[in-house]
């Protein structure tokens, strides 16, 4: 009830740990010394610290213009590539399958990175690659 009713459950579940640890330390039903306590309470602050780090990358949008300036300058990179690797590889000479190998490759390795990219700008959702926030 509490818990349907707060803005941020995570926050709210991480303050309820530790109250119980501190009650419990309190009436003595923790028999720890207090420098493992500590690092107790210093674990919850780094997983909460985790947390927000983590909402933070679906909180801040990705700049849209740089995205389509990377898509630009990708498609200008798939129009060029093959001539400079032509030369590079010494098209006259007959290495036509080496130039056309490696362009594959080179523009292949490239658009891979960029779709990466675009799946790290947002980790959470319910694509296959996405992270299962129903199970975290």
């Amino acid at each position: 009830e509490i818990l349907s009713a707060c803005n941020d459950k995570v926050l709210q579940v991480g303050e309820w740990i530790s109250e119980a640890l501190s009650f419990a330390a309190i009436q003595g039903w923790v028999k720890a010394p207090p420098p493992v306590l500590s690092r107790v309470y210093q674990e919850i602050s780094n997983g909460m610290l985790g947390y927000n780090q983590a909402s933070k990358v679906t909180i801040v949008p990705f700049p849209f213009p740089f995205v389509q300036m990377v898509s630009v300058l990708l498609v200008a990179f798939v129009v060029g590539a093959p001539v400079v690797i032509a030369q590079w590889t010494a098209w006259d000479s007959g290495r036509y399958f080496m130039s056309g190998s490696i362009t594959f490759f080179v523009v292949l390795g490239y658009w891979g990175l960029n779709e990466i990219c675009a799946e790290l700008e947002n980790p959470f959702g319910d694509d296959p690659n996405d992270l299962p926030l129903g199970d975290i």
